[in-house]
């Protein structure tokens, strides 16, 4: 079974499994803030988190 998944979707997964610790809730809310919403995909979180 093949399907896709929406982009904005699958980013809002990402940053909701990440642990829920200071650190990590500070770069959540830094992203959130800081990526238009028209770029907030997938691929620009994954970059900020392994940047």
């Amino acid at each position: 079974m093949k399907f896709s998944v929406d982009n904005k979707l699958l980013s809002f997964i990402l940053l909701n499994s990440l642990p829920k610790t200071s650190e990590w809730e500070m770069f959540k809310s830094s992203v959130v803030n800081t990526v238009e919403e028209s770029n907030l995909t997938f691929d620009a979180i994954e970059t900020r988190i392994t940047a």
